[in-house]
């Protein structure tokens, strides 16, 4: 009944094994496939491992070589000798199979084992040996059961820790080896703690070395007394560990490996007093009864653990890959609400700019106004001041005045421009572009070129001609008339002076001077009055003249300032913003290349089988637990 219910309970574990096995190989973990496939081939050939552990120089090998009934097994020593797992299963032909790291063996005598398993003869495990395969014939390797010795863990090598943490897993049962010599100590409890974590539920604490433990002369306890207080002290350690809570000192084997193998030498019968019977009975109850359910236990581990390996691996990674997408695409939004942000901040200056230049001209139009009135009536001021005392030097005066207009017109002109694009504009495209602000000035550069006044011909107002021209008709003085019409009026005006004081004899003569010199200064007067108005009149025609053409060249340029300035805002955008495109598409290559989405739905998955595979291994613990215990 008990061997019907270990092949069927087998039945159902393998194809488990085989699931777990392909989810493995699918998610690249091949370690993970070696050793399940290993767990499976123990169940398939009925191999059962019992591996023998502990610290260093406990007496691992003398027990060994006391269990297999040969005291020359396995190699013995002051120094650690074991350097390798070295695995003794049942053989027709005593010989051993090394098998080395690059994966090759080799077979060799039994008695050279000591050449490739102990430190002295493979220092540091020079000859990169893996395992070493010993095939022995005893009553204790048939059906499947193979003896496992182990280096010793906490020598100086570190890498025999390595090779003894890395078989607890696939060990079926554990011989845990102590000594009566010492108390369990700090340096094992490491050890101790990966087998209650993470080996077999069946273990065997033996405590070698009995042998050494002797009446005490000075505190006159006896052995057994001595021996007793040292198990309760190791078992109170112990029970330190989670899984060994409830240990009894009856669950402690003691023994004497040295016993055992002086009986094998002489050829007696192994002794009571060695312990090596009460051991070897129990050890031998549960191979016999407890085996099925310890190996299907066994291979359930093997599976279970590469699962938890693998599920702690994906949990790592696909919080990972989630915090990875999450930031990138927190980065990705982040970069197109940049964008956003600036194209709309942009979007703002550039419509305050365009309003502010549509200000421009309303108030340009209105300080042309203001500067229209004021200069005419600074013109109207300035000509009013021109008087019969200036008749000498009136070209001059309307030349100054015409000067002093123009110049005054240039400069409040560019005031008005630069204080109509200074207020409104500048402002603005200081916020915008600081480099907007040169079309200001070239602006007002261009503008300059039509400050120049339609200029009033001031060397056509000779009116004293015609006004002395008349007044010789009047007297008559036909010698006048041809000084009148040949030189300026000032000569001619003299001439009449000088021609009446000649014919100071005839009354007639200072008639006509007093009529030449009324009519001339009548005349004068009437022709500066006229002359002023003209220039007067022509002047104030021209400025507004000049005041349109600004006018226009002030809206065609401010035309050319909204379009150009528009077009650099969103080329200074297009220079802005491509950092913002590299970084979002660099996001979205991270994203795209990354697979980050596919890979966390493949993980899913996987912790979806790993759910399906862990509930049918707790149903194969059921069943162990009803049918075959």
């Amino acid at each position: 009944m008990l061997l019907e219910s270990y092949y069927q309970a087998k039945e159902r574990l393998i194809p488990v094994m085989e699931r777990a096995e392909k989810l493995m190989e699918k998610n690249g973990r091949a370690e993970a496939v070696k050793n399940i496939g290993f767990a499976k081939k123990k169940l398939h050939e009925n191999k059962f491992q019992v591996a023998v552990m502990g610290q260093l120089k406990r007496g691992k090998s003398s027990f060994v070589n006391a269990l297999l009934r040969n005291p020359k097994l396995m190699p013995t020593g002051l120094i650690p000798v074991s350097s390798a797992i070295v695995s003794v299963q049942h053989g027709e032909k005593e010989q051993i199979t090394v098998y080395f790291k690059n994966g090759q063996n080799q077979i060799h005598p039994l008695e050279t084992i000591a050449e490739f398993c102990t430190e002295e003869q493979n220092p540091g495990n020079e000859k990169n040996v893996s395992r070493i395969m010993v095939e022995y014939q005893s009553d204790w390797l048939k059906d499947g059961v193979i003896i496992v010795d182990t280096p010793g863990e906490g020598s100086v090598n570190a890498y025999h820790d390595e090779i003894v943490y890395e078989f607890i897993p696939k060990a079926d049962a554990i011989l845990y080896v102590f000594t009566a010599e010492l108390p369990i100590c700090r340096g094992e409890f490491d050890l101790l703690k990966r087998i209650s974590e993470e080996g077999t539920e069946r273990i065997f604490f033996v405590m070698n070395k009995v042998d050494a433990v002797n009446h005490d002369p000075v505190t006159g306890d006896s052995a057994e007394d001595q021996l007793r207080r040292g198990v309760e002290y190791n078992i109170n350690v112990i029970r330190e560990f989670g899984k060994f809570s409830k240990l009894t000192p009856d669950a402690v084997f003691c023994i004497s490996s040295k016993f055992a193998l002086e009986s094998l030498i002489s050829n007696t019968p192994i002794s009571n007093a060695s312990g090596f019977p009460r051991l070897e009975t129990e050890l031998r109850k549960y191979l016999e009864k407890q085996r099925g359910a310890e190996a299907i236990r066994s291979g359930m581990r093997a599976a279970a653990g590469e699962l938890g390996q693998f599920t702690n691996q994906m949990q790592t990674e696909k919080s990972a890959l989630n915090r990875q997408l999450k930031d990138l695409t927190s980065e990705k939004i982040r970069w197109v609400e940049e964008k956003e942000k600036l194209r709309k901040n942009l979007d703002r200056e550039c419509q305050l700019f365009l309003r502010s230049m549509e200000l421009c001209e309303p108030q340009f139009a209105g300080l042309c106004a203001e500067i229209k009135s004021k200069t005419e009536n600074y013109i109207t001021k300035r000509i009013s001041e021109i008087g019969f005392r200036d008749i000498l030097a009136v070209k001059k005066r309307l030349t100054e005045i015409q000067s002093e207009t123009e110049n005054m017109f240039k400069e409040d002109i560019l005031n008005a421009v630069n204080r109509s694009l200074g207020e409104k504009a500048i402002p603005a495209m200081k916020d915008l572009a600081s480099n907007l602000e040169q079309l200001l000035i070239k602006f007002s550069e261009d503008c300059q070129f039509h400050f120049e006044f339609i200029r009033v011909d001031i060397s056509g107002f000779n009116f004293l001609k015609g006004a002395f021209a008349g007044a010789t008709i009047i007297t008559g003085g036909a010698s006048l008339l041809g000084y009148s019409l040949s030189i300026g009026w000032i000569r001619t005006a003299w001439a009449a002076l000088a021609g009446g004081t000649a014919n100071l004899w005839n009354p007639l003569g200072w008639g006509l001077i007093a009529v030449g010199l009324g009519t001339g200064i009548w005349g004068t007067v009437k022709a500066l009055g006229s002359l002023k108005e003209k220039f007067r009149n022509e002047l104030f025609t021209s400025i507004p003249q000049i005041i349109e053409s600004v006018k226009n060249k002030f809206a065609e340029n401010i035309r050319t300032i909204k379009s150009d300035g528009e077009k650099l805002v969103w080329e200074n955008f297009r220079i802005m913003v491509d950092p913002i495109d590299k970084g979002l598409a660099e996001a979205e290559r991270q994203l795209a290349e990354g697979n980050f989405e596919k890979r966390i739905e493949e993980l899913s998955h996987a912790e979806n089988e790993i759910g399906i595979i862990r509930n049918r291994l707790m149903e194969i613990e059921t069943y162990v637990q009803k049918e075959m215990l």
